[in-house]
Protein backbone atom coordinates (compact mmCIF):
# COMPACT_ATOMS: atom_id res chain seq x y z
CA UNK A 1 0.00 0.00 0.00
CA UNK A 2 2.62 2.41 0.81
CA UNK A 3 4.80 1.63 -2.22
CA UNK A 4 1.22 2.67 -4.17
CA UNK A 5 1.98 6.35 -2.71
CA UNK A 6 -0.32 5.89 0.37
CA UNK A 7 0.50 6.74 3.72
CA UNK A 8 1.52 4.54 6.60
CA UNK A 9 -1.80 5.30 8.56
CA UNK A 10 -3.56 4.26 5.27
CA UNK A 11 -2.00 0.80 5.25
CA UNK A 12 -2.31 0.95 9.39
CA UNK A 13 -5.96 1.16 8.65
CA UNK A 14 -6.17 -1.27 5.63
CA UNK A 15 -4.17 -4.02 8.06
CA UNK A 16 -6.40 -3.28 11.27
CA UNK A 17 -9.62 -4.46 8.76
CA UNK A 18 -7.41 -7.62 7.09
CA UNK A 19 -6.64 -8.79 10.84
CA UNK A 20 -10.05 -8.31 12.29
CA UNK A 21 -11.76 -10.30 8.94
CA UNK A 22 -9.16 -12.80 9.41
CA UNK A 23 -10.31 -13.08 13.10
CA UNK A 24 -13.82 -13.45 12.32
CA UNK A 25 -12.81 -16.24 9.46
CA UNK A 26 -10.94 -17.70 12.36
CA UNK A 27 -13.66 -17.70 14.84
CA UNK A 28 -16.11 -19.49 12.64
CA UNK A 29 -13.78 -22.18 11.61
CA UNK A 30 -13.05 -21.16 8.02
CA UNK A 31 -9.16 -20.71 8.12
CA UNK A 32 -7.35 -22.37 10.93
CA UNK A 33 -4.75 -19.48 12.29
CA UNK A 34 -4.96 -15.85 11.44
CA UNK A 35 -1.68 -14.95 9.71
CA UNK A 36 -2.00 -11.38 10.71
CA UNK A 37 -1.01 -12.40 14.24
CA UNK A 38 2.83 -13.37 12.60
CA UNK A 39 3.01 -9.84 11.22
CA UNK A 40 4.00 -6.92 13.02
CA UNK A 41 1.30 -3.99 12.02
CA UNK A 42 2.64 -0.64 10.01
CA UNK A 43 4.24 2.09 11.68
CA UNK A 44 2.53 5.06 12.22
CA UNK A 45 5.03 8.53 12.83
CA UNK A 46 3.71 10.70 14.98
CA UNK A 47 1.77 13.27 12.58
CA UNK A 48 2.64 17.09 13.27
CA UNK A 49 0.28 19.74 12.38
CA UNK A 50 1.76 22.50 10.95
CA UNK A 51 -1.29 25.02 10.81
CA UNK A 52 -0.74 28.64 8.38
CA UNK A 53 -0.11 31.73 10.50
CA UNK A 54 -3.08 34.10 10.44
CA UNK A 55 -1.45 36.14 8.03
CA UNK A 56 -1.45 33.05 5.40
CA UNK A 57 -5.04 32.77 6.55
CA UNK A 58 -6.03 37.00 5.83
CA UNK A 59 -4.12 36.39 2.67
CA UNK A 60 -6.46 33.12 1.23
CA UNK A 61 -9.53 34.95 2.50
CA UNK A 62 -8.16 37.91 0.98
CA UNK A 63 -8.29 36.13 -2.63
CA UNK A 64 -11.78 35.24 -2.46
CA UNK A 65 -13.91 36.81 -4.42
CA UNK A 66 -17.74 36.48 -3.14
CA UNK A 67 -18.41 38.45 0.28
CA UNK A 68 -20.38 35.60 1.56
CA UNK A 69 -17.90 33.11 1.30
CA UNK A 70 -15.49 35.72 2.78
CA UNK A 71 -17.74 35.85 5.79
CA UNK A 72 -17.94 32.32 5.89
CA UNK A 73 -14.18 31.63 5.71
CA UNK A 74 -13.45 34.64 8.72
CA UNK A 75 -16.05 32.44 10.62
CA UNK A 76 -14.82 29.45 10.07
CA UNK A 77 -11.26 30.57 11.18
CA UNK A 78 -12.04 32.78 14.13
CA UNK A 79 -14.16 29.98 15.81
CA UNK A 80 -13.59 26.77 14.18
CA UNK A 81 -17.28 26.11 13.01
CA UNK A 82 -17.22 22.85 10.86
CA UNK A 83 -18.25 23.42 6.72
CA UNK A 84 -21.34 21.76 7.31
CA UNK A 85 -22.45 23.73 10.56
CA UNK A 86 -21.80 26.69 8.15
CA UNK A 87 -23.82 25.45 5.67
CA UNK A 88 -26.85 24.63 7.88
CA UNK A 89 -26.25 27.93 9.68
CA UNK A 90 -29.64 29.77 9.63
CA UNK A 91 -30.16 33.66 10.25
CA UNK A 92 -32.37 32.30 13.62
CA UNK A 93 -29.23 30.85 15.05
CA UNK A 94 -27.10 34.00 15.96
CA UNK A 95 -27.90 36.42 18.36
CA UNK A 96 -26.08 40.04 17.27
CA UNK A 97 -26.98 41.65 20.67
CA UNK A 98 -25.27 38.93 22.64
CA UNK A 99 -22.77 38.05 19.62
CA UNK A 100 -23.43 34.35 19.96
CA UNK A 101 -23.87 31.63 17.56
CA UNK A 102 -25.98 28.49 18.05
CA UNK A 103 -24.44 25.54 16.53
CA UNK A 104 -28.32 22.98 16.47
CA UNK A 105 -27.43 21.15 12.80
CA UNK A 106 -25.26 20.49 10.28
CA UNK A 107 -25.81 19.96 6.16
CA UNK A 108 -24.28 16.62 5.30
CA UNK A 109 -24.52 14.12 1.88
CA UNK A 110 -26.74 11.35 2.47
CA UNK A 111 -25.44 7.85 1.21
CA UNK A 112 -28.18 9.03 -2.08
CA UNK A 113 -25.35 11.77 -2.75
CA UNK A 114 -28.08 14.48 -1.77
CA UNK A 115 -27.59 17.28 1.34
CA UNK A 116 -29.83 17.61 4.03
CA UNK A 117 -30.10 18.88 7.46
CA UNK A 118 -29.01 16.87 10.69
CA UNK A 119 -27.77 16.61 14.05
CA UNK A 120 -23.46 18.03 13.94
CA UNK A 121 -21.63 15.07 14.47
CA UNK A 122 -20.65 14.64 17.39
CA UNK A 123 -24.29 15.34 18.69
CA UNK A 124 -22.12 16.96 21.45
CA UNK A 125 -21.34 19.98 18.74
CA UNK A 126 -24.44 21.44 19.47
CA UNK A 127 -23.32 24.45 21.17
CA UNK A 128 -22.93 28.45 21.29
CA UNK A 129 -19.99 30.04 20.38
CA UNK A 130 -19.70 33.73 20.93
CA UNK A 131 -18.19 35.61 18.33
CA UNK A 132 -16.44 39.27 18.31
CA UNK A 133 -17.85 42.46 17.29
CA UNK A 134 -16.09 42.39 13.99
CA UNK A 135 -17.49 39.03 12.84
CA UNK A 136 -21.05 40.46 14.25
CA UNK A 137 -20.65 43.43 11.88
CA UNK A 138 -19.43 41.30 9.07
CA UNK A 139 -22.52 39.04 9.64
CA UNK A 140 -24.66 42.07 9.67
CA UNK A 141 -23.50 43.22 6.45
CA UNK A 142 -23.91 40.19 5.13
CA UNK A 143 -27.58 40.09 6.14
CA UNK A 144 -28.57 43.54 4.40
CA UNK A 145 -26.67 42.20 1.46
CA UNK A 146 -28.59 39.47 1.04
CA UNK A 147 -32.24 41.39 1.59
CA UNK A 148 -31.25 43.40 -1.04
CA UNK A 149 -30.46 40.33 -3.33
CA UNK A 150 -33.74 38.90 -2.31
CA UNK A 151 -35.31 42.25 -3.03
CA UNK A 152 -33.74 42.29 -6.59
CA UNK A 153 -34.02 39.29 -7.78
CA UNK A 154 -37.68 39.45 -8.59
CA UNK A 155 -38.59 36.19 -7.45
CA UNK A 156 -35.48 34.30 -8.63
CA UNK A 157 -33.85 34.15 -5.47
CA UNK A 158 -35.64 32.50 -2.25
CA UNK A 159 -34.99 33.38 1.58
CA UNK A 160 -35.45 30.06 3.58
CA UNK A 161 -33.32 32.04 6.27
CA UNK A 162 -29.45 30.57 5.78
CA UNK A 163 -26.85 32.49 6.46
CA UNK A 164 -24.52 30.70 3.58
CA UNK A 165 -26.75 29.60 0.60
CA UNK A 166 -26.64 28.99 -2.74
CA UNK A 167 -26.73 31.81 -5.40
CA UNK A 168 -30.50 31.07 -5.49
CA UNK A 169 -30.99 31.20 -1.90
CA UNK A 170 -31.31 27.42 -1.31
CA UNK A 171 -28.90 24.94 1.24
CA UNK A 172 -25.61 25.06 0.10
CA UNK A 173 -23.46 22.03 -0.32
CA UNK A 174 -21.12 21.91 2.41
CA UNK A 175 -18.35 20.49 -0.35
CA UNK A 176 -18.83 24.13 -2.61
CA UNK A 177 -17.59 25.44 0.74
CA UNK A 178 -14.65 23.67 0.16
CA UNK A 179 -14.08 23.78 -3.52
CA UNK A 180 -14.14 27.72 -3.01
CA UNK A 181 -11.81 27.31 -0.50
Amino acid sequence: IIAKGRTANTARHAFVTLQKALRDAERRGVIIANPCRRVDPPQVKEFRVNPPTIQDVHAIIDQVAEPEYKTAFRLSASTGIRRGELAALNWQNIDFDRGVINIAQAAQRTNKGDVEIGEPKPSSSRRGIMIDEHLVGYLKQLFSDQQARVLSGGGAIVDHGWVFPDHVGNLNDPDRLTRVW
